[in-house]
């Protein structure tokens, strides 16, 4: 097998660019090239990357951009910049597991796939350990029924990929609109399974996938927006059929309306958004009622009201056969 491209993005990481770099290295893979795409960073990075220790057939690239456009434009930069046979993605908050190249060229040969994945272990805080609880695996449904269940959410890790080298030349770079990042790679996941791209999961946790300690209500909120964005610009993808569709995008509008649901007026649009697409599905019905209704109860009553609204969900879930098969969103 030849050269292996690893594509890491990066923005003020100087600290943690040398233990992403060391697990790379510690792969058994050779040839391999350490590509790291600097999106602006007013820290360390540069000399953090001029450092890394250098290994026998391992080149380390630096990639310094001079305006930073965020993690779509610095991977793009550093995939436009790749030479290997197979590109392998990696955020610099993120590391590889001891094996876990060699386990996805495996799976990428044995099945003839186009895009191999993996699950990933949580890191809350990049100075947390794992927590053990794998995250962005599906579940055994939407494995057999990738095309269609990626519409419902993502569960495609980037770090936890690897691709053949002419991937990106069937689906194009990531969308670098503003309005989309933070749900770019989902994007990206829809976008290849709409260009026929073949899919093969490895069930291993492979990776330790950071995620921040706490996230701030604000940016909550701008993530939400995003992947809602990311939603309306795949309405018309072809890897659902038209009543699941329907489906899909009232259950993500009602989750969306839950994260936002005492916040602020949003969550109500969006709740009633979920109404309007999904009025005719009994699971759904009840649940929009009750989150309009949640951003009117005092503060003192929303805690319960969000308890008894998970057990109703839950129990809904368990008994409507449309529901079965898709993750819950609480868990």
């Amino acid at each position: 097998m030849g050269l292996v491209s690893v594509v890491v993005p990066t923005f003020n990481r100087a600290g943690l660019i040398r233990r992403c770099y060391d697990s790379v290295v510690q792969q058994a893979h050779r040839p391999l090239e350490f590509l790291v795409a600097d999106d602006c960073s007013t820290d360390d990075t540069a000399a953090a990357v001029q450092q890394l220790p250098a290994k026998e057939n391992v080149s380390v690239v630096y990639l310094p951009q001079f305006t930073n456009r965020g993690v779509s434009a610095a991977r793009n930069a550093a995939i436009r910049a790749a030479r290997g046979e197979q590109i392998a993605l990696l955020d610099s908050d993120d590391v590889w597991y001891p094996g876990h190249l060699a386990t996805l060229q495996a799976a990428l040969e044995s099945s003839g796939a186009d895009i191999a994945y993996s699950r990933g272990d949580i890191r809350a805080g990049p100075e947390a350990p794992p927590s053990g609880r794998s995250s962005f695996g599906p579940t055994p449904y939407e494995e057999q029924n990738t095309s269609e269940c990626l519409f419902y959410y993502n569960f495609v890790l980037p770090s936890a990929t690897l691709v053949r080298g002419g991937f990106f030349e069937k689906t194009g770079l990531f969308d670098e609109d503003p309005l989309i990042q933070h749900a770019e790679d989902w994007d990206m996941s829809l976008r290849a399974a709409a260009a026929g791209m073949k899919f093969v999961h490895v069930r291993e946790a492979t990776v330790c996938y950071t995620t921040p300690a706490k996230v701030p209500e604000a940016k909550m909120q701008m993530m939400m927006r995003r992947f809602n964005h990311c939603l309306r610009k795949h309405r018309g993808y072809a890897g659902a059929a038209a009543s699941r569709r329907r489906f899909t995008r009232g259950y993500y509008f009602f989750w969306l309306g839950v994260m936002l649901g005492v916040v602020n007026a949003e969550s109500q649009d969006l709740f009633r958004e979920a109404r309007r697409l999904a009025w005719t599905t009994p699971s759904l019905l009840l649940p929009s009622i009750c989150g309009l209704l949640q951003p009117h109860l005092p503060p003192s009553s929303q805690r319960l009201g969000h308890r008894v609204l998970m057990r109703l969900l839950r129990g809904l879930r368990a008994r409507h056969r449309t529901l079965r098969g898709f993750p819950d969103p609480w868990d």
